[in-house]
């Protein structure tokens, strides 16, 4: 055996003696050393260890002392987060600061409930029904002056829905809220986002109670959009669209009279935007052979509208001009 192998296996032998080779493992309790905290800090708990600390905050709550308890809870969680009584500790913390009023608060503490404790706090649906109350409450909530009667604010409410519907999408509460996030657009004037929103409940609940709602939401929403402007052919048809999908779809709907409605104002619109541009060629461009075409199209589509009598009356007499089109410049033709 040469040296160099000698030197080898007593270093060897020599590390086990050293370090007890074959002795028993005594096995090491993981424990948190905690937040370390300056002589100033507000956080500072009351105790050294999260145990007691629970049980200071747990006594502080048991005799009402609330603000002290709220203090003692939110110390604990932010000294100790990784304890096993850092998540009942968060959670009696988000209850305190429901229970004082202080809703958007509480959401904030029960969402950071959900973000850390996913898995070490099992009550989720209980955390998910408050969350909504507290949105639905925060949506309906009129602020403002007294002597005015204040005003709505939905708007308010739609990042807090979108964290229950990101919190749980497959729980029986994210239909409602994805529901309600385009309630809250539509109520704010923001048509666009509202349409998506009623959009999204189609795509991921489409069997739920909401789809109904939401079909109709977004058909009257993309009505108000066609509305708003009026000269936007596109708009008109993509309301068309969504109208007669939604009455396909739920013929018995209770909300079918108003869809009937709405679609017969579209269907009005589209007549008199169809028969505009039959009109155009006739007595702005000058073109009655498109002019003659457009009307015959226009009464095709629409033979019983407003304007159906004048468009014949100008079909028979293009009949009789045999004048060919002038050409228009690219910018004004169409």
């Amino acid at each position: 055996m040469s040296h160099h192998v000698r030197y080898a296996l007593a270093a060897f032998y020599l590390s086990l003696f050293l370090f007890g080779y074959g002795a028993p493992v005594r096995a090491q309790i993981y424990e948190e050393a905690g937040k370390k905290h300056s002589w100033f800090s507000f956080s500072r708990p009351a105790k050294d260890n999260p145990t007691d600390q629970m049980i200071h905050a747990e006594a502080l709550l048991k005799e009402r002392q609330l603000r002290r308890a709220e203090r003692a809870f939110r110390s604990l969680v932010l000294t100790w987060p990784s304890s096993p009584e850092a998540p009942m500790a968060q959670w009696a913390l988000a209850r305190i600061l429901d229970q004082r009023g202080k809703y958007e608060d509480a959401f904030d503490a029960y969402q950071k409930l959900m973000e850390k404790y996913p898995a070490r706090f099992p009550d989720h649906d209980r955390v998910l029904t408050r969350q909504f109350e507290i949105a639905t409450q925060i949506m309906n909530k009129r602020r403002g002056g007294f002597f005015f009667g204040g005003f709505e604010a939905p708007e308010r409410a739609i990042p807090f829905f979108e964290k229950i519907v990101r919190n749980a999408p497959r729980s029986p509460i994210a239909p409602e809220a994805q529901f309600l996030i385009g309630e809250a657009h539509e109520k704010n004037y923001e048509y666009e986002l509202a349409v998506v929103a009623y959009s999204a409940v189609l795509h991921r609940y489409p069997l739920s109670d909401f789809a109904e709602p939401a079909a109709f939401a977004r058909a009257r929403s993309l009505n108000t959009l066609s509305e708003n402007y009026p000269n936007d052919r596109q708009a008109i048809e993509e309301a068309w669209a969504g109208i007669m999908v939604f009455l396909r779809s739920f013929p018995q709907s209770e909300f079918s009279d108003e869809a009937v409605t709405i679609r017969d104002r579209l269907l009005k619109r589209k007549a008199q935007a169809t028969y505009e541009i039959a009109r155009y060629y006739d007595r702005i461009a000058k073109r009655p052979q498109a002019a003659k075409v457009s009307y015959q199209q226009f009464l095709e589509q629409f033979p019983q509208s407003p304007w159906s009598d004048s468009a014949r009356e100008r079909v028979a007499a293009l009949a009789t001009t045999s004048s060919p089109d002038k050409e228009l410049p690219d910018e004004q033709a169409e």
